[in-house]
Order: structure tokens, then sequence, then C-alpha cells
């Protein structure tokens, strides 16, 4: 998602952003449900998601959420 996206303004208290899983097919659909799951349960127990694509992104996300 770009910097300049509007969804990145809201609220992080408001808003869960979560990856998205390309597939139509019933195995991807649950596969996808199961990653999104766990990714918000890892941030909630304040951990990085094994989901992340960019590692250059975690400092950030530490410093906005962790502390």
């Amino acid at each position: 998602m770009p910097a300049d996206n509007p969804l990145r303004q809201v609220d992080p208290l408001r808003l869960i952003l979560t990856p998205h899983n390309i597939g139509a097919n019933p195995g991807s659909g649950e596969a996808g449900q199961k990653m999104a799951a766990e990714s918000m349960l890892a941030i909630l127990d304040g951990k990085i998601p094994d989901t992340v694509v960019n590692p250059l992104a975690i400092p950030r996300w530490k410093e906005r959420f962790c502390s």
C-alpha cells in the first residue's frame, strides 16, 4: 500500500490492516483467513507476524505500536 494512501491516516486503534491473499478457491480462502488471524494474534501479542515481506518496515512498526 502506498505511503500516501488515506487508510494509513486512520487511527491504528480503529483499523487493522491485514495482508491480502490472492486466490479464489476454497483452500486459499481458508488459508487466507488463518494467515490473517495468526498475523493479528501475533501483533496483539507484540510479535512480528511471519507474513512480513518488508523487513525494513519492522523498526518503524515497533516504534509506533510496541512502545
